[in-house]
C-alpha cells in the first residue's frame, strides 16, 4: 500500500508540477506531512494510521521529484555532486544519533517529533525562499 501511494504522488507530480511551482509543492508536502504524522500521534486506530502514513508516503512520491527540479533549478549543475556528497555525512551521522536515542523513546513520541521536524522544515524553507 505504501509503494502504490508513493507511485500515485508520483504520478501526481507530473499533472502538478505544470501548473504548481515546485516550490509550493515542497510546502504542501511538508505541511502534509506534518499534518499526518500529527494524526498518527493524535489517533491509535490501525486504520487511521495506516491512513496517515499512506498520506505520508503520498507526499514522498512527490517530494523526491521535487527536490531534483529545485536541486537543478538552486545549485549549479558542476556543484551538485560536491554539495550532495557534503551533506551525507552530517546526515548519517545524525541518522545514527537519532536511531540510538529512537531505542530509548515510544512510537508516539518520535512521531510527534517528526511532526515537529516537518513543521518546523516548512517554516525554515519558508523564510529561506529566493525572492522573500
Amino acid at each position: 500500500a505504501f509503494m502504490v501511494c508513493k507511485m500515485f504522488g508520483s504520478q501526481a507530480f507530473k499533472v502538478l508540477e505544470s501548473r504548481i511551482p515546485a516550490e509550493n509543492l515542497l510546502k504542501m508536502v511538508l505541511v502534509g506531512s506534518g499534518v499526518s504524522f500529527s494524526i498518527a500521534v493524535l489517533f491509535t486506530g490501525y486504520w487511521i494510521t495506516l491512513a496517515a502514513f499512506c498520506v505520508f508516503e503520498f507526499g514522498l512520491g512527490i517530494y523526491w521529484p521535487v527536490m531534483s527540479v529545485l536541486r537543478a533549478k538552486y545549485v549549479p549543475n558542476k556543484m551538485r555532486a560536491t554539495m550532495t556528497s557534503a551533506f551525507r555525512i552530517p546526515l548519517n551521522i545524525l541518522v545514527v544519533i537519532l536511531l540510538l536515542i529512537a531505542s530509548r523513546a515510544s512510537d508516539r513520541v518520535l512521531l510527534g517529533l517528526s511532526a515537529v521536524t516537518m513543521v518546523f522544515s516548512f517554516i525554515i524553507f519558508r523564510a529561506k525562499l529566493p525572492g522573500k
